[in-house]
This record gives C-alpha cells, sequence and structure tokens, in this order.
C-alpha cells in the first residue's frame, strides 16, 4: 500500500510528514495527478493543495470521478471522540474536535482550533489555526477560514466562502464571496 499526497512543495506537506507515522509518504504534483485516468487501488491519497482553491476543486472531484482511495491523518494530540471525519482528512495537532461533529471530505483543520458540538464542516474546506467554531454551524463546501476566527453558535455559511482573519462571524453568510473585518462589521470585500 503507498500513500501519496497531492500536493506542491509546502508547508503543509511537509507537516504531514512531519505528524503522520506514514514510513513512505510519495508525492505527485497536482497538475500531473489530473492527467492520471486510471485507478491504483494499492494507493491512497491526500489532497493538500490549498493555494488555488479552483485546483482544489478539481483534484478532489478528480479522485472521486475515479473513485481512488483516500487517506486521513487525525493526529493523536487531537481530540476526536465521538465526531466524525471524512476520508482524505488532515487534522493537526491540538484539534478539539467535540461529539457529533462532522467533517466532510478532504477537509484541513490547522492546530488549536476548535469545532463544537453538531458543527458540519463540508468537503474541501481550509480551517486556520485558532479558529473557534461553535455548536451547530453549518459550513460549506470549499471555504477557507483564515486563523484566528470565531464563528457564532447556529450559523450557515454557504459554499466558497473565505473569512479573513481574527474575523468574527455572527450572521448567516448566503453569499460566495471574501467576507473580513473592517472596523467593528463584517464586509463582503470581493
Amino acid at each position: 500500500m503507498k500513500f501519496v499526497a497531492i500536493s506542491f512543495d509546502t508547508s503543509i506537506l511537509n507537516d504531514l510528514r512531519h505528524y503522520s507515522n506514514l514510513s513512505e509518504l510519495y508525492t505527485v504534483n497536482p497538475q500531473d495527478f489530473l492527467k492520471q485516468s486510471k485507478s491504483d487501488k494499492s494507493k491512497y491519497y491526500i489532497n493538500l493543495v490549498t493555494q488555488d482553491f479552483e485546483l482544489r476543486k478539481k483534484i478532489s472531484q478528480h479522485l472521486s470521478f475515479l473513485n481512488y482511495n483516500r487517506f486521513s491523518v487525525v493526529h493523536e494530540g487531537s481530540c476526536v471522540t465521538a465526531s466524525t471525519v471524512g476520508d482524505g482528512s488532515f487534522i493537526y495537532p491540538n484539534v478539539t474536535l467535540y461529539p457529533d461533529s462532522i467533517i466532510g471530505q478532504d477537509v484541513i483543520v490547522h492546530s488549536n482550533s476548535r469545532i463544537s458540538h453538531n458543527s458540519v464542516i463540508g468537503d474541501g474546506c481550509f480551517i486556520g489555526g485558532l479558529v473557534n467554531i461553535s455548536g451547530s454551524v453549518k459550513i460549506g463546501k470549499y471555504n477557507r477560514i483564515y486563523p484566528c476566527c470565531n464563528i457564532i453558535d447556529k450559523i450557515c455559511i454557504c459554499d466558497n466562502v473565505v473569512i479573513g482573519t481574527g474575523s468574527t462571524i455572527k450572521k448567516s453568510i448566503h453569499e460566495s464571496g471574501t467576507y473580513s473585518k473592517l472596523s467593528d462589521k463584517i464586509k463582503k470585500i470581493i
């Protein structure tokens, strides 16, 4: 069995090497991966592309289309009791996933983040470090939530949303785009 990271040479790839117990981890360039057309059941993949979310989405779709196996890495220093972690996800150290939280497929959750009870994180999301997601939050697919954000309970966030560093989200977001703290209010900036 071979473990393959679909990644450019980035810090997330180095983190995966450092935090996982995988004796051998191969890498493939994302563009080269998209050219593959046959599934190899002896290989397990993880999507580590985070710079370009359209490319991240294409890779996840290609993995699903060809029915490739995925592998997840949950650091032993994280607390994930009674929660669900989807295939292809990477959970860093010191992450707390409270009971009945659901992490979708191909999600990356950085260190010291907390996802409370009954919250759902959609496929392909990137959750930065020190993010606090309160209870019963629903986050759509392919969202980026940058470090030090707070999301208040019972909020819904649609797909393809970027939330800037240090923002506190108090209302649901129904339109894709980039949101950030400007003075004391959250505004859509793109």
